[in-house]
């Protein structure tokens, strides 16, 4: 499926060098869904780095705020998981909960 995608994108961008050297550097799978169409994968980066705004926080609240980044590993498996299943929702599919292994099919 990845080297259909790879074919596809290459007819929507002419063969352009650059745009094809992306695809293949970022991209981690193709899977067919449900209805049809499919769905790309960009490698996933692992989020270490929490940032949390001036969003009228006390020094308290900030401080637990980062050692909950820092030490939770439900909210460290969220923030990481939550693009992907962004993704997932967009198809009517189940949210990730847990740490995956995807293989291509």
């Amino acid at each position: 499926m990845k080297n259909f995608y790879l074919n596809e994108m290459a007819k929507a961008w002419g063969n352009d060098a650059g745009m094809m050297a992306y695809f293949n550097k970022n991209l981690s799978g193709a899977y067919a869904m449900p209805n049809g169409g499919v769905m790309a994968f960009d490698k996933q980066k692992i989020k270490t780095d929490f940032c949390y705004g001036e969003n009228g926080y006390d020094y308290n609240e900030a401080q637990n705020k980062v050692r909950n980044a820092y030490t939770n590993e439900d909210y460290f498996r969220a923030a990481n998981l939550a693009e992907i299943n962004r993704h997932l929702k967009r198809f009517g599919l189940s949210k990730v909960r847990a740490w995956s292994y995807w293989s291509e099919a």
